[in-house]
Formats: C-alpha cells, structure tokens, sequence
C-alpha cells in the first residue's frame, strides 16, 4: 500500500460534481454532497488536486470550448468558497471517434499534468466514476485508482461483477488490470481514505 500520496487526479463529471450530460451552462454547476470539504481537507494535508476530463461534447458540436472554461471556472469558484483548491485542469474535446491519445483511458492528459506540474506516478491517485478512468491510471502507472459509485459509477461496479461496501470504502482483490483497487461510495469516502493511508 503507498503511503507517500501526494497528488489526486480526479474525473469531473459525476465525480465532484452532479453529472448534468454534456454540461456546459456554469449555473448548472452542482457539488456533490460533501465532495468540497472532503478535497478541502485534503488540500490541508498537503496534498495537491487535478482535473483530468473528457469532454467529447466539443468534438461533438454541442458546446464550445470557452463554455466548458466557463463551467470550469464555476467549479472552482464554488469549491474555493469551501476552502478547495483545484491546482490544474486538463481536458480531452475530442469526439470518441477521433481515436485521440488524450481521452481516458489514454494518458496524454497525464503526460501533460505531469510535465507541466512535476507529479510522479508513485505519488498519485486517481479518483473517477468509469472504467476508463481506472484504466486511464493503470495506463498512467498511477498509484492508486479508486471508483466512487457516484455518477456512472455503481452501474459500472455492477457491469464489473464488484460489489461495493454501502456506506465505506472497500478493496478489490479480483486481479484484473480494468478494476480498481478501492471502490468507493462517494469523494468524501475516498477522501477520507486517502487521509489515513
């Protein structure tokens, strides 16, 4: 088990916040339940947050560029008022069919956090709600790759033959690459976790 996290990657969309498909209207931006003060305690611990999202939407012509910016910024306005920092975002605006290295489960979005920010995979988690974004850290080498059943997560852990603890964070032992290692019930859950490894 590492002990020495000090960097989180998170998915986005069902994962901080409310999963509102295709979002791209800032007030349409909602926390999930505890999400904020749980990276708020993490940021206190020291530990570094990321964002790393696919945003097909782009790519698909259903929103802008400049309104997933807008939507970003909300983001991390309201989690400033909760004493949360984001320290950088990435974003993958490619459609699925483009074939790009950057959407997860491809590791682009991590080179990019990686070069720009110093982050080394030993010291970083990923948190997300799909299968792509555990593969995404599997692909990446990360540490540690964490599902919380937020968003598409419980549908995906059903897919996946795991059956997650109710109200706690449980591990995995089923070997696959494709699993994660913990899953979780939400970002707090994780969060908490992650404070006490």
């Amino acid at each position: 088990m590492p002990v020495d996290i000090k960097n989180i990657v998170l998915d986005r969309d069902g994962t901080i916040i409310r999963d509102k498909h295709y979002l791209h209207d800032p007030d349409e931006v909602e926390l999930l339940p505890g999400s904020a003060e749980a990276l708020a305690k993490l940021n206190k611990k020291g530990l570094k947050l990321f964002v790393a999202t696919n945003q097909s939407g782009i790519g698909r012509g259903y929103f802008r560029e400049q309104d997933y910016r807008a939507v970003q910024r909300e983001l991390d306005s309201q989690l400033a008022a909760h004493g949360a920092r984001i320290s950088g975002s990435v974003f993958c605006p490619h459609a699925p069919e483009a074939s790009c290295p950057c959407r997860k489960p491809g590791t682009k979005m991590w080179t990019e956090l990686k070069q720009k920010f110093g982050l080394h995979e030993a010291e970083t988690v990923v948190i997300g709600d799909k299968r792509s974004d555990i593969l995404f850290g599997r692909n990446s080498g990360l540490a540690l790759c964490i599902l919380v059943l937020t968003g598409h997560g419980a549908e995906e852990a059903r897919k996946a033959g795991l059956v997650p603890q109710e109200k706690e964070i449980g591990q995995v032992r089923s070997g696959s690459r494709e699993d994660p290692d913990f899953v979780a019930p939400d970002l707090a859950a994780a969060c908490g976790f992650l404070m006490n490894i």
